[in-house]
Protein backbone atom coordinates (compact mmCIF):
# COMPACT_ATOMS: atom_id res chain seq x y z
CA UNK A 1 0.00 0.00 0.00
CA UNK A 2 1.27 3.47 -0.84
CA UNK A 3 -0.85 5.21 1.77
CA UNK A 4 0.49 5.33 5.33
CA UNK A 5 -2.88 6.69 6.37
CA UNK A 6 -4.60 3.64 4.94
CA UNK A 7 -2.18 1.34 6.74
CA UNK A 8 -3.04 3.05 10.04
CA UNK A 9 -6.75 2.62 9.40
CA UNK A 10 -6.43 -1.06 8.55
CA UNK A 11 -4.29 -1.72 11.63
CA UNK A 12 -7.35 -1.36 13.88
CA UNK A 13 -9.98 -2.68 11.46
CA UNK A 14 -11.70 -5.89 12.62
CA UNK A 15 -10.19 -8.88 10.83
CA UNK A 16 -13.61 -10.14 9.76
CA UNK A 17 -14.25 -6.86 7.94
CA UNK A 18 -10.80 -6.85 6.33
CA UNK A 19 -11.33 -10.39 5.09
CA UNK A 20 -14.41 -9.31 3.14
CA UNK A 21 -12.84 -6.23 1.51
CA UNK A 22 -12.52 -6.50 -2.26
CA UNK A 23 -9.36 -5.38 -4.01
CA UNK A 24 -10.29 -3.47 -7.17
CA UNK A 25 -8.07 -2.03 -9.89
CA UNK A 26 -9.25 0.77 -12.18
CA UNK A 27 -7.40 1.84 -15.31
CA UNK A 28 -6.87 5.53 -16.05
CA UNK A 29 -10.16 7.05 -17.21
CA UNK A 30 -12.30 4.22 -15.83
CA UNK A 31 -15.29 5.13 -13.65
CA UNK A 32 -15.19 3.94 -10.05
CA UNK A 33 -18.60 5.43 -9.24
CA UNK A 34 -21.22 6.80 -11.64
CA UNK A 35 -23.81 9.37 -10.66
CA UNK A 36 -27.16 7.72 -9.96
CA UNK A 37 -25.71 4.48 -8.63
CA UNK A 38 -27.16 2.98 -5.48
CA UNK A 39 -25.04 3.86 -2.43
CA UNK A 40 -23.89 0.33 -1.59
CA UNK A 41 -20.12 0.61 -1.29
CA UNK A 42 -17.42 2.54 0.55
CA UNK A 43 -13.95 2.79 -1.02
CA UNK A 44 -10.46 3.08 0.40
CA UNK A 45 -7.93 4.55 -2.04
CA UNK A 46 -4.67 2.61 -1.87
CA UNK A 47 -2.92 4.04 -4.92
CA UNK A 48 -3.51 6.63 -7.63
CA UNK A 49 -5.38 9.90 -8.17
CA UNK A 50 -9.13 10.34 -8.55
CA UNK A 51 -11.46 12.96 -10.01
CA UNK A 52 -14.81 13.67 -8.33
CA UNK A 53 -17.23 15.59 -10.53
CA UNK A 54 -20.80 16.14 -11.69
CA UNK A 55 -22.66 18.11 -14.36
CA UNK A 56 -25.07 20.96 -13.71
CA UNK A 57 -28.55 21.04 -15.22
CA UNK A 58 -27.09 23.34 -17.88
CA UNK A 59 -24.44 20.77 -18.79
CA UNK A 60 -21.47 22.54 -17.21
CA UNK A 61 -18.79 20.39 -15.60
CA UNK A 62 -18.11 20.95 -11.89
CA UNK A 63 -15.07 19.20 -10.40
CA UNK A 64 -15.24 18.79 -6.64
CA UNK A 65 -11.86 17.15 -6.22
CA UNK A 66 -8.78 16.20 -8.21
CA UNK A 67 -5.85 14.26 -6.75
CA UNK A 68 -5.24 11.91 -3.86
CA UNK A 69 -4.39 13.98 -0.77
CA UNK A 70 -6.91 13.54 2.06
CA UNK A 71 -8.99 11.15 -0.07
CA UNK A 72 -8.18 7.81 1.50
CA UNK A 73 -11.92 7.13 1.88
CA UNK A 74 -14.83 8.02 -0.39
CA UNK A 75 -18.43 6.95 -0.81
CA UNK A 76 -18.92 7.03 2.96
CA UNK A 77 -20.99 10.23 3.04
CA UNK A 78 -24.06 8.69 1.39
CA UNK A 79 -23.86 5.62 3.64
CA UNK A 80 -23.58 7.74 6.78
CA UNK A 81 -26.49 9.93 5.67
CA UNK A 82 -28.48 6.89 4.51
CA UNK A 83 -28.93 8.44 1.08
CA UNK A 84 -30.22 6.02 -1.57
CA UNK A 85 -28.09 7.17 -4.52
CA UNK A 86 -24.86 9.00 -5.32
CA UNK A 87 -25.11 12.28 -7.23
CA UNK A 88 -21.48 12.57 -8.41
CA UNK A 89 -19.00 10.59 -10.49
CA UNK A 90 -15.63 9.27 -9.35
CA UNK A 91 -13.15 8.57 -12.13
CA UNK A 92 -9.60 7.23 -12.06
CA UNK A 93 -7.33 10.16 -12.98
CA UNK A 94 -4.44 7.67 -13.06
CA UNK A 95 -4.42 3.90 -12.61
CA UNK A 96 -5.97 3.31 -9.18
CA UNK A 97 -6.07 0.51 -6.63
CA UNK A 98 -8.86 0.50 -4.05
CA UNK A 99 -10.30 -1.62 -1.30
CA UNK A 100 -14.10 -1.84 -1.48
CA UNK A 101 -16.38 -2.77 1.39
CA UNK A 102 -20.14 -3.06 1.63
CA UNK A 103 -22.15 -0.53 3.60
CA UNK A 104 -23.01 -3.25 6.12
CA UNK A 105 -19.32 -3.95 6.74
CA UNK A 106 -18.67 -0.22 6.91
CA UNK A 107 -21.18 0.02 9.79
CA UNK A 108 -19.64 -3.04 11.46
CA UNK A 109 -16.23 -1.34 11.30
CA UNK A 110 -17.65 1.81 12.87
CA UNK A 111 -19.32 -0.15 15.67
CA UNK A 112 -16.13 -2.01 16.62
CA UNK A 113 -13.31 0.47 16.01
CA UNK A 114 -13.14 3.63 18.12
CA UNK A 115 -10.07 4.90 16.24
CA UNK A 116 -11.95 4.68 12.94
CA UNK A 117 -14.85 6.67 14.40
CA UNK A 118 -12.44 9.43 15.51
CA UNK A 119 -10.82 9.40 12.06
CA UNK A 120 -14.18 9.90 10.33
CA UNK A 121 -15.15 12.75 12.66
CA UNK A 122 -11.85 14.48 11.87
CA UNK A 123 -12.23 13.76 8.16
CA UNK A 124 -15.73 15.25 8.06
CA UNK A 125 -14.39 18.27 9.94
CA UNK A 126 -11.61 18.66 7.38
CA UNK A 127 -14.00 18.35 4.44
CA UNK A 128 -16.28 21.02 5.92
CA UNK A 129 -13.26 23.24 6.49
CA UNK A 130 -12.05 22.80 2.91
CA UNK A 131 -15.54 23.53 1.56
CA UNK A 132 -15.71 26.69 3.66
CA UNK A 133 -12.32 27.89 2.41
CA UNK A 134 -13.29 27.14 -1.18
CA UNK A 135 -16.55 29.03 -0.77
CA UNK A 136 -14.76 32.08 0.61
CA UNK A 137 -12.21 31.98 -2.22
CA UNK A 138 -14.91 31.63 -4.89
CA UNK A 139 -16.90 34.52 -3.40
CA UNK A 140 -13.99 36.92 -2.94
CA UNK A 141 -11.39 36.21 -5.62
CA UNK A 142 -11.86 37.43 -9.20
CA UNK A 143 -12.09 34.63 -11.76
CA UNK A 144 -8.80 35.75 -13.28
CA UNK A 145 -6.97 35.24 -9.98
CA UNK A 146 -8.65 31.89 -9.27
CA UNK A 147 -7.61 30.74 -12.75
CA UNK A 148 -4.00 31.76 -12.15
CA UNK A 149 -3.95 29.98 -8.78
CA UNK A 150 -5.21 26.72 -10.31
CA UNK A 151 -2.77 26.94 -13.21
CA UNK A 152 0.12 27.48 -10.81
CA UNK A 153 -1.01 24.59 -8.58
CA UNK A 154 -1.00 22.28 -11.63
CA UNK A 155 2.19 23.54 -13.27
CA UNK A 156 4.84 21.05 -14.37
CA UNK A 157 8.56 21.97 -14.19
CA UNK A 158 8.71 22.28 -18.00
CA UNK A 159 5.93 24.90 -18.04
CA UNK A 160 3.21 22.50 -19.13
CA UNK A 161 -0.10 22.81 -17.29
CA UNK A 162 -1.14 19.35 -16.10
CA UNK A 163 -4.87 20.02 -16.53
CA UNK A 164 -6.62 20.93 -19.77
CA UNK A 165 -9.13 23.74 -20.33
CA UNK A 166 -12.17 21.53 -19.69
CA UNK A 167 -10.75 20.38 -16.35
CA UNK A 168 -9.81 23.96 -15.50
CA UNK A 169 -13.40 25.09 -16.13
CA UNK A 170 -14.68 22.24 -13.96
CA UNK A 171 -12.39 23.14 -11.08
CA UNK A 172 -13.44 26.78 -11.37
CA UNK A 173 -17.11 25.67 -11.43
CA UNK A 174 -17.74 28.06 -14.30
CA UNK A 175 -18.74 27.77 -17.95
CA UNK A 176 -16.32 26.99 -20.77
CA UNK A 177 -17.21 30.35 -22.29
CA UNK A 178 -15.99 32.21 -19.19
CA UNK A 179 -12.89 30.04 -18.95
CA UNK A 180 -12.05 30.57 -22.62
CA UNK A 181 -12.37 34.31 -22.15
CA UNK A 182 -9.88 34.33 -19.24
CA UNK A 183 -7.48 31.99 -21.05
CA UNK A 184 -7.64 34.16 -24.16
CA UNK A 185 -6.73 37.25 -22.11
CA UNK A 186 -3.79 35.46 -20.47
CA UNK A 187 -2.60 34.31 -23.90
CA UNK A 188 -2.81 37.85 -25.30
CA UNK A 189 -0.79 39.09 -22.31
CA UNK A 190 1.92 36.54 -23.07
CA UNK A 191 1.35 34.56 -19.87
CA UNK A 192 0.07 31.41 -21.58
CA UNK A 193 0.41 29.53 -24.83
CA UNK A 194 -2.70 27.64 -25.92
CA UNK A 195 -2.80 24.60 -28.18
CA UNK A 196 -6.38 23.39 -28.38
CA UNK A 197 -7.22 22.08 -24.90
CA UNK A 198 -3.61 22.20 -23.71
CA UNK A 199 -1.96 25.08 -21.86
CA UNK A 200 1.66 26.09 -21.26
CA UNK A 201 2.98 28.88 -19.07
CA UNK A 202 5.34 31.21 -20.95
CA UNK A 203 5.89 33.84 -18.24
CA UNK A 204 5.98 32.34 -14.71
CA UNK A 205 6.77 35.75 -13.17
CA UNK A 206 3.66 37.31 -14.72
CA UNK A 207 1.57 34.36 -13.52
CA UNK A 208 2.97 34.78 -10.00
CA UNK A 209 2.07 38.47 -10.06
CA UNK A 210 -1.57 37.56 -10.72
CA UNK A 211 -1.51 34.89 -7.98
CA UNK A 212 -0.10 37.42 -5.53
CA UNK A 213 -3.25 39.53 -5.93
CA UNK A 214 -4.94 36.86 -3.81
CA UNK A 215 -3.44 38.40 -0.67
CA UNK A 216 -5.51 41.56 -1.22
CA UNK A 217 -8.72 39.53 -1.00
CA UNK A 218 -7.92 37.17 1.87
CA UNK A 219 -10.23 37.85 4.85
CA UNK A 220 -8.86 38.49 8.32
CA UNK A 221 -11.27 35.94 9.78
CA UNK A 222 -10.18 32.33 9.94
CA UNK A 223 -12.88 30.31 8.23
CA UNK A 224 -11.57 26.88 9.23
CA UNK A 225 -14.07 24.75 11.08
CA UNK A 226 -11.55 23.41 13.55
CA UNK A 227 -7.91 22.42 14.04
CA UNK A 228 -6.16 20.58 11.25
CA UNK A 229 -6.92 16.91 11.91
CA UNK A 230 -3.87 14.88 12.90
CA UNK A 231 -2.59 12.64 10.18
CA UNK A 232 -4.76 13.93 7.33
CA UNK A 233 -1.87 15.76 5.64
CA UNK A 234 0.52 12.84 5.62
Amino acid sequence: MDSRELERLLATCPQSVKNRMERCHYAQGEYIIRAGETARWVYLLAKGRIRVFYYTSGGDLVINYLGHKNRTIFGEFEVLQELPTIFYNVQAETDCDTLRLSKDDFWRWLERDHAFCIYLIRWQNRRSSDASRFGVMAALLPLRVRTAVLIQENLAPDGRVKIDKTTLAGLLATSMRSTNRIVKTLREEGVLAVDGENLRVLDPAALQAIVDIRADFEPDQDYTVGPDPDGLDD
